[in-house]
């Protein structure tokens, strides 16, 4: 394991993009919180296409309120790529920022829309406004695919600072897939994901720490890389850091009963062992909930990890199923925070068809705030709220709920959401008609 054959990229190709602030019509019409923001594209949404299909996967806030948005990009010739796009504050397009915005990046990302790990490859800022995104690469000439991370600047170029070139390759030793990317406070980035037989029914979880140059780090497991079969690599949805440099990564194990998998790994690579079972802890949805599926984890400014999933629950003596987002928060040990909810465990849904959930955040105050998708509105953005106890935030939306649609886009799943303030909530996700003709699409919501 270590650096890869793939060939070194030292240029970044540009991608012209355009961007429609979505008309007037009726979406969230609630004014205050979870109500859309008018001060941000044309009545709180904005719309940017590319040439070709683009899904976005990732948002990070930038320095001076700017946002950062990436995803994939599908040309139409057959070929995938990263894209990233950064927005002022007002829901324009920096130009600053590559010319026009957009930064188009020669690798692929993780998933492919809707798939069971929804988050992209991993994107993180640094406190410098600087970059990260991590995806994977495959030398022609080579079977597999391996990790990657690139380092853009602040003005969109690669950061030759980071590996020589703002790319860094490493095979972790099997066919490789980064699904989330954790900056830590000394500058280094942890990627993790899955590796091995990719056609084998479960496949080893891979972390990859970069020193904050773009090397490995030796003082991780010895050379950068480490592996865990006691996580499913595949159905990892992401990782956060802790102050004290440990990454905690946050997956599903399918059964017949499906179960989280929460797992905390030290600076040096390996499972914690006061955390939880020997690092590892398994968690059941509560009986109220069927079949759920992780997928987005988080940090609260107090420590505690919060996790969303969607989860199905059955009705009308179970012949048929809807879901709901579902959201646990536990302690910074790994134990369910019963302070949440009662058991740790919260759900919000419009109680018929069902809803999905693909991002969360914490607020400073507490509250959870979680983005998906709601069928019953034709696959429109969701965004729910919870209150620091678990309970819907009667306050948010209608009865904690903010359903957005796009004009001209009847299709819509928010992937991901930032809450970087009490009183500011940007969901970002794809809008469409089509599987390929998607486009990114942004709303940002009032809070408090």
């Amino acid at each position: 394991m270590g650096e890869a054959s793939a060939p070194r990229l030292s240029t970044l190709a540009a991608t012209t993009a355009g961007v429609i602030l979505s008309g007037v019509l009726a979406a969230t019409s609630v004014a205050g919180p979870g109500g859309l923001d008018p001060g941000f594209g044309s009545s709180g949404r904005v719309v940017t296409e590319f040439d070709g299909s683009a899904e976005l996967y990732e948002l990070a806030e930038a320095p001076e309120g700017k946002i950062v948005a990436a995803g994939e990009i599908f040309p139409g010739d057959g070929a995938v790529g990263a894209i990233v796009a950064r927005y002022n504050a007002d829901g324009s397009l920096d130009a600053s920022f590559s010319g026009d915005g957009v930064q188009e990046i020669p690798f692929q990302l993780n998933n492919t829309f809707g798939g069971p790990a929804s988050n992209a490859g991993g994107m993180v800022v640094t406190p410098e406004g600087k970059i990260v995104v991590a995806g994977a690469v495959k030398d022609p000439e080579a079977p597999d695919f391996d990790f990657s991370v690139v380092r853009l600047n602040p003005d969109g170029s690669p950061d030759p600072t980071f590996s020589g070139d703002g790319i860094a390759v490493t095979d972790a030793g099997g066919d490789d897939s980064p699904h989330g990317l954790a900056l830590q406070a000394d500058g280094g980035v942890v990627a993790i994901g899955e590796t091995g037989d990719s056609s084998a029914n479960r496949q080893p979880l891979a972390l990859v720490r970069y020193l904050a140059n773009g090397d490995l780090d030796p003082g991780f497991s010895g050379d950068g890389v480490a592996t865990s079969r006691r996580v499913d690599g595949y159905l990892s949805v992401g990782a956060v850091p802790t102050p004290s440099g440990d990454t905690i990564v946050g997956s599903t194990t399918p059964g017949k009963k499906d179960a989280f998998v929460l797992a905390r790994f030290t600076r040096d690579g390996e499972l914690d062992p006061d955390f939880r079972a020997a690092g590892l802890g398994t968690y059941t949805p509560a009986d109220r909930f069927g079949g759920a599926l992780a997928r987005a984890i988080a940090l609260d400014s107090s420590g505690r990890i919060v996790l969303a999933a969607t989860a199905s629950r059955c009705f009308r003596g179970c012949n048929n199923e809807f879901s709901d987002a579902l959201v646990l928060r536990f302690r910074p040990s790994g134990k369910p925070d019963r302070k949440f909810s009662g058991d740790g465990q919260a759900a919000i849904g419009l109680g018929r068809r069902g809803e999905t959930a693909s991002g969360v955040a914490a607020q400073p105050n507490g509250a959870v705030v979680v983005a998906g998708a709601t069928s019953e509105e034709q696959g429109r953005f969701m965004v729910a709220r919870f209150k620091a106890n678990g309970r819907p935030d009667s306050s948010f939306g209608r009865k904690g709920l903010a359903v957005t649609k796009f004009p001209g886009r009847p299709d819509g799943l928010a992937a991901a959401v930032l809450a970087p303030t009490a009183d500011r909530i940007v969901a970002g996700g794809s809008v469409g008609e089509e599987f390929d003709s998607f486009a990114f699409g942004l709303a940002r919501y009032e809070g408090d």
